[in-house]
């Protein structure tokens, strides 16, 4: 009888951690306020969670931003001023599209700079490889009585 209280008491301990999660409940002006910081908080990424925006993270840092998001909004902060506190504040890295910058340039054309080089790589084996064969081929040349096969 004690176990089973035990039991029941245990699963309900357990089964309660979900009410101690903690929503974001902020006073909006209206909802095409809140469709905007819903925009803003996807488009941040977490500097913890690095896959994540602050929308999705559940870190204390992606908490702040959430907040500081909402109340550089009630100042009256446009998306794009927001966005440029945020980067200041937290680097580049916050952004899920870096601008393209000297320090970014390797970025954006590393993969482009790798393609074309495994293209020429590909390319020039599949020549070297095209010459030798024509150059062992043309290198045998049997008269008609000197072939080492017989019909």
């Amino acid at each position: 009888m004690i176990r089973r209280l035990l039991m029941l008491m245990l699963m309900l301990a357990l089964h309660s951690f979900p009410l101690f999660a903690q929503i974001d409940i902020l006073p909006f002006r209206s909802n095409a306020q809140q469709a905007e910081w819903r925009e803003i908080t996807q488009s941040l990424r977490c500097p913890k969670c690095q896959n994540s925006s602050i929308a999705d993270s559940d870190a204390m840092i992606a908490e702040d931003m959430r907040r500081k998001v909402f109340e550089l909004q009630q100042k009256g902060e446009s998306k794009a001023q927001i966005i440029d506190y945020m980067t200041l504040r937290y680097g580049e890295f916050v952004t899920y599209q870096p601008p393209v910058t000297g320090s970014t340039l390797v970025l954006w054309l590393g993969p482009v700079f790798i393609l074309l080089m495994g293209s020429m790589v590909i390319i020039r084996r599949t020549r070297f490889k095209a010459s030798s064969v024509n150059d062992s081929a043309s290198a045998h040349h049997y008269r008609e009585d000197e072939r080492p096969w017989s019909d």
